[in-house]
């Protein structure tokens, strides 16, 4: 049995308590951290790996304890906290590179017109590591609005996830598109109750770790969209949203590690 400091235990529900035992019987945390934890930080855990908990290997690859410990807020050992000012100036350089980024892609694709920039490396609370990749969502140019776009499992054109999968960054940051609208689209799923199963939302649920780069989208420029999608996430429907897809995270870790919710 693992001596902790039990504040975070005691306010935590089973299926909580029983990832924070998986994570310390497996070695990601050391019983003296998980004071360190808030449930917040837990809920993205599960948001993010909840098909993972059944088959955790009992030797953990050093790549996925650091990308655990990196979404819970646990630094890095040698580094005692955060340095918010560093963290700012990393997240403007990556933020101008995915600009460059943007402008090549443009060139070969003028379809693409913006970024939804988001996740770990975006996110001044998150030291991000050097495998992390750069997640995104592409924002293309308008179609008409008679035009029916079968939206299905959200599958982007060939030739764009082809140009992604070939082309990294300039310092060699891999990109990851996490699904795609068009110009005249975004407003409409900003505005819109989100669908938990569909929503775009669901992948930028942080306001503290997006930015929307590109093209202006319907009459406002860069810097009025950006604040148009803060302003959505940090919205009640957005709340909802987010617990909606926490609850359901709960329900499919309750499912593989056999606990009755």
């Amino acid at each position: 049995m693992h001596k902790t400091d039990c504040r975070l235990l005691k306010e935590a529900d089973p299926v909580e308590s029983a990832v924070i035992s998986l994570l310390l019987e497996k070695g990601f945390i050391a019983p003296t951290e998980v004071s360190r934890i808030t449930l917040e930080r837990l809920s993205r855990l599960m948001e993010r790996t909840q098909n993972r908990f059944a088959d955790l290997p009992d030797e953990v690859p050093e790549k996925m304890r650091r990308k655990v410990r990196t979404v819970l807020g646990l630094h890095p050992e040698d580094e005692s906290m955060i340095d918010t000012s560093k963290r700012k100036m990393e997240i403007e350089d990556i933020t101008q590179e995915m600009r460059r980024y943007l402008q090549e892609f443009h060139a070969q694709h003028p379809e693409v017109v913006g970024l939804i920039l988001h996740g770990g490396r975006m996110n001044p609370e998150e030291l991000a590591s050097l495998e992390s990749d750069m997640d995104v969502i592409l924002i293309l140019e308008p179609v008409p609005s008679n035009h029916q776009e079968e939206r299905t499992g959200n599958v982007l054109p060939s030739q764009l996830q082809s140009y992604i999968d070939t082309h990294r960054t300039d310092s060699g940051i891999e990109v990851m598109q996490n699904g795609f609208l068009h110009s005249n689209e975004l407003l409409q799923e900003l505005d819109a109750d989100p669908d938990p199963d569909v929503s775009i939302l669901r992948w930028v649920l942080n306001p503290e770790a997006v930015q929307y780069i590109g093209n202006s989208v319907d009459g406002m420029d860069e810097q009025k969209v950006q604040e148009h999608i803060l302003q959505s996430l940090s919205s009640q429907k957005t709340l909802r949203l987010r617990n909606e897809i926490v609850g359901r995270a709960k329900r499919v870790i309750a499912g593989q590690l056999g606990i009755s919710v």
